[in-house]
């Protein structure tokens, strides 16, 4: 039977967090508890970044400790990232012609690097959509794999 999946949000990420318990903290304090010191830019449009269907999903795979919040203006998709403790990342949309994006960042984690490989490497494997993937647990292993459980690439599921 295929089918979504749907899990209690873990532990980290609930509505504690919002109100100052323990987890993560939004991007705003964490943002304001590290100064940017990196800057760079990307050539990518955002645009696929609100595909919560696609890549967004291949995204929460790829880096669960991650989120990625987006919004859209006459500039083009623009995105805020945070690991929720120490880092940030902010991809601000350039207008047209130049496209792609403003790169600011703070905190030890490149969380716009760190996105840039796992875009790429969704692309790699062929852009699979939220029914490509899968979940294996086992006694010694549980993981999320795409395209096929038993060839197809893994990430190690988050205690």
């Amino acid at each position: 039977m295929q089918g979504l999946g749907r899990f209690m949000p873990s532990r980290a990420t609930g509505p504690a967090a919002a109100v100052g318990g323990p987890g993560p903290v939004g991007f705003a304090a964490v943002r304001g508890r590290n100064e940017r010191d990196h800057r760079g830019e990307t050539g990518r449009d955002l645009t696929a970044l609100t595909d919560w269907w696609r890549l967004g999903f291949a995204l929460r795979v790829a880096l669960p400790d991650v989120a990625v919040t987006t919004a859209v203006d006459a500039d083009g998709t623009s995105a805020w990232l945070t690991d929720g403790s120490s880092s940030w990342a902010s991809l601000s949309a350039r207008p047209a012609p130049d496209g792609g994006a403003r790169v600011d960042e703070g905190g030890p984690r490149r969380l716009a690097a760190e996105l840039e490989a796992a875009w790429a490497r969704w692309e790699r494997i062929g852009s699979p959509g939220v029914y490509d993937y899968g979940i294996t647990v086992t006694g010694d292993e549980q993981c999320t794999w795409a395209n096929d459980p038993a060839t197809g690439p893994r990430w190690a599921a988050s205690a």
